[in-house]
């Protein structure tokens, strides 16, 4: 008997034993006394002698209120009979079957999780289109209703799109039959806590960059599936509150329609802070994974596979369940000519695409990050509250995001990337000119980009800490349920946002590290020059012969540095709207956190596009002390 069916047979008694949905983690023997990092190119052989498999997951408990996590994961990924989406379901295991190397493996549970999130935006999709389908019809509403389902349509329309696009992305990935029925996900992703096992496997030895980093976001992302499964919670009440409401013509149909949608897009953030959730795991465990686990040893170290659920794409779709909820009531008769004006969407905050921070799926990164050195276990504990910022922020009377109704492009950089606030736990703070001063000449460009996007991640979390501090301090009504359940949707969305931006703020600082080549052990960067928000003088233009790159650069920076000014007077207007003496509302602070996010977003591209200009009219010998001089002029 090798270890892999001792291994089986044990998770087989720890799941018996234990009556939760996922069991307990298995008690392992002494890991191997050496690890080995698999070449991603390495053909998946027979398991090795000696080699100790790792079970990752952790009992997520049994005893949960209504809407919890893997509740809501498992409504998402049933399609109702009605729906136009169909397949035949495929396991996590099956679809790993096909991979030959680590590479495909990681490529095929990537594409795995991306149908996932995609049939859970369609059942999202689908579920808002027939929601809008019961809303009566009266005469004075069939306008703006008539409205909102074209557009409910044309969102599911897209979200079905998208999905088949995915579909056809895992079958080809995992080489089902071309003339055969398209894949469904027959396999939930993993919601609960995850243990890494990270002080035993790499105890006393070093550990790969990638695997420090996952072990310290894991729970940061973790937290962020509850917050955001909270906020899923809040915004369900606060749909139902608004129906009853509009049933009894208390509320107008703005109302209602603003809380089915923010109910949906909610369900949406839920789902793709799951997926990205899981993305992560899958990094290590493809990372940790001893050389020649087969694919169900894999998907042991991924998620708990179910016993009611098929284990490959040639079984019948099981009956789907219909979802539940109630439905939307017929409207009470209209009160006399009653005009109310729509009140403020007091729902979570859910950044709008030009303020949302693009983040890499996580991890291809053992090809497109560059190496970093390995680093030891001596690391900071992964309680994802440890690393936060050094005091409370208070939201009440003056106090917001730091931002005066008179501030200038270059305060409000200053007030943004103040540091004062993180506790010393985040790392070693490090100017850009001593960043500049070890660094080879070939890696300058690419520290600088690093720096920035590091600086700016760093700021955008200590923006959404206020922004969710903000949030906390406004009052409402315990007898105004609909605005109570508003609100606690939109704490929580903001809760979460604020770790998911924690543990791409992390990442950032990896990243940054890796192109300093800092030393094992060395404290994690943390960038302290602000960067440049005034206007930048375009002195070296002559030197160089006219290109169509240097045409755009010299182009393009006036006009960052003017949209950069733009910008900063939006965050203003937005902090003038918010002042103690007015109504605070989720609505204005939103607005003022959407603007600072942007105006963040727009700095980081006018630094890096000075850079890419400075690089390219400076001499290479330039010494790096000038080469600061005029990255961040005074």
């Amino acid at each position: 008997m090798d270890w892999f069916t001792v291994f089986l047979i044990g998770c087989s008694l720890a799941m018996q034993a234990d009556e939760g949905p996922f069991a307990a983690p298995v008690d392992l023997a002494d890991p191997p006394a050496t690890l080995q990092v698999p070449d991603t190119t390495q053909p998946i052989t027979k398991p090795q002698p000696g080699a100790v498999p790792i079970d990752l997951l952790v009992e997520d408990g049994s005893n949960v209120s209504r809407l919890n996590p893997p509740q809501l994961v498992d409504e998402a990924l049933t399609l109702p009979a009605e729906a136009a989406l169909s397949g035949q379901p495929l396991s996590l295991t099956a679809a790993l079957g096909a991979s030959v190397d680590r590479r495909q493996q990681r490529e095929s549970v990537q594409a795995y999780w991306q149908l996932v999130e995609a049939v859970a935006n369609y059942r999202f999709c689908f579920d808002y289109e027939m929601q809008l389908r019961q809303v009566p019809s009266e005469a004075e509403i069939v306008p703006e209703l008539e409205t909102a389902k074209a557009s409910a349509r044309a969102m599911l329309q897209q979200a079905q799109a998208e999905a088949l696009e995915a579909q056809h992305a895992l079958a080809a990935r995992v080489l089902m039959a071309s003339g055969g029925p398209l894949p469904l996900p027959a396999d939930r992703p993993h919601v609960g806590a995850y243990r890494t096992h990270f002080d035993r496997l790499f105890s006393p030895r070093t550990a790969p960059a990638l695997a420090v980093r996952i072990d310290r976001t894991l729970p940061l992302r973790r937290q962020a599936i509850e917050h955001r499964a909270g906020a899923v919670r809040a915004a369900e009440e606060a749909k139902q509150a608004a129906s009853n409401a509009f049933q009894e013509d208390q509320t107008e149909l703005a109302d209602l329609l603003q809380c089915m949608q923010r109910c949906r897009k909610q369900r949406q953030a839920l789902i793709a802070t799951v997926c990205r959730y899981n993305h992560d795991i899958a990094a290590y465990a493809l990372l940790v994974a001893p050389p020649g686990t087969p694919a169900k040893g894999l998907v042991r170290m991924l998620i708990k596979p179910s016993d009611l659920q098929p284990v490959s794409y040639d079984q019948p779709v099981p009956t789907p369940a219909q979802r539940n909820g109630a439905k939307v009531p017929t409207r009470a008769k209209r009160s006399e000519a009653r005009q109310k004006e729509s009140s403020d969407d007091e729902s979570g905050w859910l950044p709008s695409e030009s303020t949302r921070e693009p983040e890499s799926q996580s991890d291809d990164s053992t090809d497109t990050e560059p190496a970093r050195p390995m680093v030891p276990v001596e690391r900071e504990a992964t309680d994802p509250q440890v690393r936060t910022l050094n005091k409370p922020v208070s939201a009440a009377g003056n106090d917001d995001l730091g931002v005066k109704a008179d501030v200038s492009a270059e305060q409000l950089a200053e007030a943004l990337y103040g540091r004062e606030e993180l506790e010393p736990a985040w790392g070693q703070p490090l100017s850009l000119r001593q960043c500049l001063a070890h660094q080879a000449v070939e890696g300058r460009r690419s520290l600088i980009e690093a720096y920035w996007r590091a600086g700016e991640r760093i700021a955008r979390y200590q923006t959404l800490r206020r922004h969710a501090a903000m949030l906390d301090a406004i009052d409402v009504s315990p007898e105004d349920r609909l605005s109570t359940c508003r609100l606690r949707s939109a704490t929580l969305a903001a809760e979460a946002a604020a770790s998911e931006a924690h543990a791409s703020a992390i990442e950032s600082q990896f990243a940054l590290a890796a192109q300093m080549n800092r030393p094992a052990g060395a404290a994690d960067p943390v960038p302290s020059t602000t960067p440049h928000a005034g206007p930048y003088p375009l002195k070296l233009d002559g030197q160089l012969a006219p290109s169509w790159p240097m045409r755009r650069l010299t182009a393009v920076i006036p006009a960052l540095a003017k949209s950069a000014r733009q910008h900063a007077a939006a965050v203003a207007k937005a902090a003038e709207s918010d002042r103690p003496d007015s109504r605070r509302t989720v609505r204005t602070v939103n607005h003022q956190t959407e603007q600072t996010l942007a105006f963040l977003g727009q700095l980081t591209k006018y630094n890096t596009a000075i850079a890419h200009y400075t690089l390219a009219v400076l001499p290479p010998e330039t010494s790096s002390e000038q080469l600061f001089t005029m990255l961040v002029p005074q």
